[in-house]
């Protein structure tokens, strides 16, 4: 109905019985369906609009409101722990002196100045570590080999104390020894021991043999005389030092929740920025954890291992969301 000029509708005027009022109730009736066609029309439009926001990446942050990344972490905190690693007669020179092993495009031991690196610290026992992995080694994987990102792998042996056969420092050892020996092998080999149907339970006592391990090396293409000689265990007493300096680490200690203050595994740095994969699992699930991944490194997920498409925060920011 049409507005008075005061923007009030006039009242409608009463309907007899005649023909003039069937004529009224006509155009009354086309115009209530032409009212309903207009609405209906503006609330697709309106809901495709929410489907295009919601479906659509992000826009880009300006690097001018992204938060630098902290400096790396100072070894002094925990100098004796720090010098007892050091000092190990035995120990694999490919990774830092901080025990990590990082990888990028170029191979084992070396980075790429300008791109984010992702550092993971595990226990090759821990069901946790298992489930990151799972959902995440093959992103990472993928980016490393384009380029877009270095990547460290830190490996713990706690876990040792509800075994009888040293698991998690025996393979933490393995891996190291492919590392040095057989590097373009090493991401898969990290990433095999963490498979569902390879990785034991925690609960489970039945012990795993060396030449269990060596089979199982080989079967990620490692070569037989490499598996034996990873499967002997050559870099535990390295590995069990770099446990106990790794826990005095304060910045691998949640941040925040139940666990606030405590260093547990597996903890995610990027860029020596805590990332709390904790919170992103229970947010997104396993499964979103990739994309998740992406949103922090600032890479839209259709560009994981495009080498010309370089994660936003570069070398220098914090992540862009950090749980």
């Amino acid at each position: 109905m049409a507005e008075d000029s005061r923007g009030k509708a006039p009242a409608p005027r009463p309907q007899d019985r005649s023909g003039r009022s069937s004529q009224a109730h006509s155009r009354y009736s086309a115009r209530l369906i032409a009212l309903l066609a207009l609405l209906l029309a503006l609330a697709v439009a309106a809901g495709a609009w929410v489907v295009n926001r919601v479906s659509a990446p992000a826009a880009p942050t300006s690097r001018s409101s992204m938060a630098a990344a902290p400096a790396p972490f100072q070894p002094q905190a925990s100098k004796a722990q720090y010098q007892a690693l050091q000092a190990v007669e035995h120990k694999p020179s490919k990774a830092n002196a901080q025990g990590t092993f990082v990888v990028c495009k170029n191979g084992v031991g070396t980075t790429i100045a300008s791109v984010p690196t992702v550092e993971v610290y595990m226990d090759f026992l821990c069901g946790g570590c298992g489930e990151l992995h799972q959902a995440l080694d093959p992103t990472l994987i993928k980016m490393v080999r384009a380029g877009q990102i270095n990547l460290g792998f830190n490996s713990m042996d706690f876990l040792d104390r509800l075994r009888q056969d040293q698991y998690s420092s025996r393979v933490a050892s393995a891996v190291a020894s492919v590392a040095q020996e057989d590097p373009d092998h090493f991401l898969d080999a990290v990433a095999h021991f963490f498979q569902k149907d390879i990785q034991p339970s925690e609960s489970n006592p039945e012990p795993i043999s060396n030449d269990q391990l060596a089979q199982e090396l080989k079967s990620v293409g490692v070569p037989q005389k490499v598996a034996q000689q990873a499967a002997s265990g050559e870099y535990i007493d390295w590995v069990q030092k770099l446990n106990a300096y790794t826990v005095t680490r304060s910045e691998l200690r949640h941040p925040s929740g139940s666990q606030q203050g405590e260093m547990t595994t597996p903890t995610v740095l990027i860029n020596n920025s805590y990332w709390d994969s904790d919170q992103v699992s229970a947010r997104v699930g396993a499964d979103g954890l990739p994309e998740a991944l992406c949103q922090a490194l600032g890479l839209p997920v259709k560009q994981v291992g495009v080498p010309s498409a370089v994660p936003q925060i570069g070398s220098r920011y914090r992540p862009l969301t950090q749980a």
